[in-house]
């Protein structure tokens, strides 16, 4: 399994919007992404920061979501809401512990 992380650093005051976004354009478009996982959405409302950790089911649908634009379009829903740009990163899932 392969994670992407995305750091957005809001304007102040978009939180509300930025996660009416998410939930109702953002994920059903990954959800439509052949090899999305899951994701977690983390925010840090008083200081207008987010992370989203998105779960892919191998490198190649990774690669696949950004290579076809994907990605960038589903951010384009959010761009106007940001204060800067995004800092994003991929990592392999080297452990993940569900519960029992």
């Amino acid at each position: 399994m392969f994670a992407r992380t995305t750091k957005l650093q809001l304007q102040s005051g978009k939180m509300d919007e930025f996660k009416r976004v998410f939930q109702d354009v953002i994920v059903p478009g990954l959800q439509r992404q052949s090899g999305f996982h899951s994701i977690t959405l983390l925010t840090d409302a008083p200081n207008n920061k987010v992370l989203g950790i998105g779960l892919w089911s191998n490198e190649a649908a990774l690669i696949a979501n950004e290579s076809s634009g994907a990605y960038q379009a589903l951010l384009g829903n959010v761009q106007h809401l940001l204060a800067e740009p995004p800092v994003r990163e991929a990592y392999v899932v080297s452990l993940q512990v569900e519960p029992i």
